[in-house]
């Protein structure tokens, strides 16, 4: 399993660049935000669908890999989390990348196959953000694949 935490003096660089889009895109209007709060049940954001159009290189996490130029989820933690796994599956080579309230990032790639999965322990309330990245090219395109995000205590 790869996992990093970047600082947030790499994390406030790279994020400037995910929130400079001014026309609201289809993929801005898919952006998801989620309250889970202690007792939550699985949650599964179905049929994510991922382009590689407007994607950027990320600094830091494990081989560089890519994000969108917007933010998958918004994910606000009401209380304390004893327990939180994050997963993404999917056919494609996948990043999971989250951004907790002081922009630090944790980085996963190719736990399960090329799947990533994080776990975190006694998460605090805040608000997250959660990116799904990839490793296709950095050329712009219409890549589109699903990518499941999976939420369970």
């Amino acid at each position: 399993m790869k996992r990093m935490v970047v600082s947030a003096a790499v994390t406030a660089a790279t994020l400037l660049f995910a929130v400079t889009a001014t026309a609201q895109t289809a993929e801005q209007r898919a952006h998801r935000q989620v309250t889970l709060a202690p007792g939550f049940a699985d949650r599964t954001l179905d049929s994510w669908s991922m382009s590689s159009y407007g994607i950027r290189a990320l600094p830091g996490c494990p081989n560089g890999g890519n994000i969108h130029t917007y933010s998958s989820v918004t994910l606000t933690v009401a209380d304390t989390l004893p327990s939180l796994n994050i997963s993404v599956t999917s056919g494609h080579d996948t990043l999971l990348i989250v951004s907790d309230p002081q922009a630090n990032l944790t980085c996963n790639d190719d736990t399960s196959g090329l799947n990533p999965a994080l776990h975190f322990n006694n998460l605090p309330a805040g608000e997250y953000t959660i990116y799904i990245g990839n490793f296709l090219s950095t050329a712009r395109g219409t890549n589109y694949f699903e990518a499941p995000l999976r939420l369970r205590p």
